[in-house]
């Protein structure tokens, strides 16, 4: 077997345990949120059963190309990004040398571009304002996002995520989260709405707009947008965890740390009741700009 068959395996094997990882990890983050609510939650397995049924009913309903599109392009994007990532210190970099962190970044934004035009042509209101919200938290989390990772670009004077690893290890403290306090803490804080949990789940906010983007699809087409929603939350982590926590020696090692920084915007949002829009832009560009900006004149100067 050429090594490249052996690659594309490894990578579907990937693809689907980010995928379990995600809807296990969702699974759990509902209970967690039940037992502080004093309620008991649904069973570990319901996300299973529910994207299961999903994947066996037909969808009768369509509004256009774009429309059917609009989930597979979302899905598209969110592989991309996951096997553009290497995962730890080199031991699964699956396909991260064709791409660095600004192919990365880039490709990120994919899906979430594709996912607000094909809700735009199926005319729902609700649908439409829950594009025009996701868009507008995008647009205030990326500042501040982008300022971190270019201050680490600077640091370590590479875009290359691997070399990235590699410049943290030897101890704890050389994780960029510890040795660049003020890039860190301007990644956790952007993490808040990269996440789009509470308080900043504005987009899909179910007694206001009707969960938004996702109002208009049924069937396969939810089930396409909840294995996407599963993987890409592990995609995310996996980067964060790579770019500020030294990434992970073995798998295990990243399973969970990416279980204990998912546990963080989980919390805040239990916390925090649902802000408006306007407030979650006043948020991100007033403290986590300010920081990234000062991290960023810090790298450079």
């Amino acid at each position: 077997m050429s090594s490249e068959m052996i690659r594309l395996l490894v990578t579907i094997a990937v693809i689907l345990g980010s995928m379990l990882y995600g809807f296990m990890t969702m699974a759990i983050s509902r209970r967690i949120t039940a037992r502080v609510q004093n309620r008991i939650g649904p069973p570990l397995k319901q996300p299973f059963i529910d994207v299961i049924k999903l994947y066996s009913k037909r969808t009768f309903v369509t509004h256009g190309i774009m429309q059917t599109l609009g989930p597979i392009l979302l899905m598209t994007g969110v592989i991309s990004t996951l096997i553009l990532i290497p995962y730890g210190k080199g031991y699964l970099s699956l396909y991260s040398e064709y791409g660095d962190l600004i192919t990365v970044l880039y490709v990120m934004a994919f899906g979430a571009l594709a996912m607000a035009l094909a809700v735009g042509q199926g005319g729902n209101p609700y649908g439409t304002i829950g594009v025009a919200r996701g868009l507008t938290r995008m647009l205030g989390y990326e500042l501040p996002l982008l300022l971190a990772i270019v201050s680490l670009m600077y640091i370590h004077k590479t875009t290359d995520i691997n070399q990235i690893i590699a410049n943290q290890q030897g101890s704890i403290a050389n994780w960029n989260a510890f040795k660049h306090p003020v890039v860190g803490i301007t990644a956790l804080l952007a993490m808040l709405g990269m996440m789009g949990y509470q308080p900043f789940d504005n987009p899909s906010a179910p007694a206001e707009v009707a969960s938004g983007p996702a109002g208009e699809f049924g069937g396969k087409f939810m089930a396409i947008m909840m294995t996407s929603g599963a993987i890409f939350v592990v995609a995310k982590l996996v980067l964060l965890v790579d770019l500020f926590f030294g990434g992970a020696s073995n798998l295990f090692i990243l399973a969970i740390k990416i279980f204990l920084l998912y546990l963080y915007p989980l919390f805040v949002g239990l916390v925090f009741p649902r802000f408006a829009m306007e407030d979650t832009l006043l948020f991100f560009w007033k403290w986590p700009a300010l920081i990234g900006a000062i991290g960023l004149a810090l790298a450079i100067f």
